[in-house]
């Protein structure tokens, strides 16, 4: 008995040294001291096919004179035939290691995307430092002009670009993707991916980075880009829409526009296949309210029955027209493919999946709330 009680104990010993060593992966306060960790993380290659990375960090330090801690930005390039030869390239200016684990944004140069990023994807995937969370960008432009842009209060372009997503996931014409989904897509349904497209645009007195549109991969190849409009059609049809605006002209004052906001949307998918052809049904249903008129507006039932049924010819004039654009391109923006091997498993499709599918649209627009029942002012 005495022997099982010590045997006991000592397991129990045991269990708490490793339990408390498996915690020393946590950073203490001299941890962080001697680490600059990455932001953002930006992947380009040179003419000779050289990857070429940007690390844009923030290198910790305590001051001497007060006690808040501060925080210092430091930008690394490095070059080298792989990913990991540029990172050890780039430590090389560092004095403290360079650590992954804090980045917010990974970022693919256009010239990058356009030869292929499938080189960049590997070590991504595989070393346990590069989070699968951080969402993933093309950047239409120079990387050099991105980081002139960046401005004091965006100084971390990683933690800046993090934050903007999450105050615009909301908007429809906003199209984010993190790492995880693009590693999923890049190699199902057609190895489609949809990334965010970041632009430098210019503002009032200064430049600034702004999310817009999208960035279309096939093969791990920038294929095509999408336009705000177009990013706001693709949401629809896969239902990333909760809220938005809709304009529509005022049927009282054609040179005039009506404001319809969004509340909610559901769009429901279902696929067939008879053999021959594809039908990809889509059921949009749309609950709106009147934002705001630029004339006058007597409301009535005419009028609620006219802005309806517009909207929905108008909601199903623009989904079409992306739908029909990117078939002819033989693109799967809409995961045709997936739903065709989760449903049909065992159907052999001769030919090019887009060329046989037919999109099969019904749109519902809702008018709700008190605005509705309103004239306007």
């Amino acid at each position: 008995m005495i022997l099982m009680k010590r045997a006991s104990r000592i397991i129990s010993f045991i269990m708490i040294i490793c339990f408390s060593s498996s915690l020393t992966s946590c950073f203490n306060y001299r941890d962080i001291n001697r680490a600059t960790f990455v932001t953002s993380i930006i992947y380009d290659i040179d003419e000779n096919k050289n990857t070429i990375l940007y690390l844009d960090c923030v290198m910790p330090y305590r001051s001497t004179n007060e006690s808040s801690e501060k925080g210092r930005r430091v930008i690394y390039k490095g070059r080298g035939k792989t990913v990991l030869e540029a990172i050890r390239n780039a430590s090389n200016f560092s004095s403290f290691k360079i650590n992954m684990t804090q980045c917010r944004a990974y970022i693919f140069s256009e010239r990058a995307a356009k030869e292929g990023v499938g080189q960049f994807v590997d070590i991504m995937a595989r070393d346990q430092e590069f989070l699968i969370r951080p969402y993933v960008f093309v950047l239409f432009g120079e990387v050099e002009e991105l980081f002139k842009t960046v401005k004091s209060d965006e100084e971390y372009l990683g933690i800046y670009l993090d934050q903007l997503v999450y105050k615009m996931k909301s908007s429809p014409r906003t199209i984010a993707a993190n790492l995880n989904d693009y590693l999923t897509n890049r190699i199902n349904g057609g190895n489609i991916a949809v990334l965010g497209g970041l632009e430098v645009v210019k503002d009032i007195m200064e430049d600034r980075v702004q999310i817009k549109g999208a960035a279309v991969l096939k093969d791990d190849k920038l294929a095509t880009k999408l336009s705000i409009d177009e990013a706001l059609s693709y949401s629809f049809l896969s239902n990333n829409v909760k809220s938005g605006t809709l304009e529509i002209n005022n049927p009282q004052n054609p040179d005039k526009y009506i404001t319809l906001e969004i509340l909610n949307s559901k769009t429901n998918t279902d696929v067939k296949y008879d053999g021959e052809r594809i039908k990809l049904y889509k059921t949009i249903d749309i609950r709106c309210d009147l934002a705001e008129s630029q004339a006058r507006l007597i409301i009535d039932d005419n009028v609620r029955g006219y802005i309806k049924k517009s909207e929905e010819e108008n909601v199903k004039k623009y989904l079409t027209m992306i739908f029909d654009r990117y078939k002819l391109q033989d693109l799967d923006l809409f995961k045709v493919g997936r739903l065709l091997e989760e449903k049909y498993p065992d159907a052999k499709i001769q030919g090019e999946i887009m060329e046989r599918t037919d999109l099969i649209l019904n749109v519902n627009v809702n008018l709700e709330g008190p605005s509705v029942r309103k004239h306007t002012f």
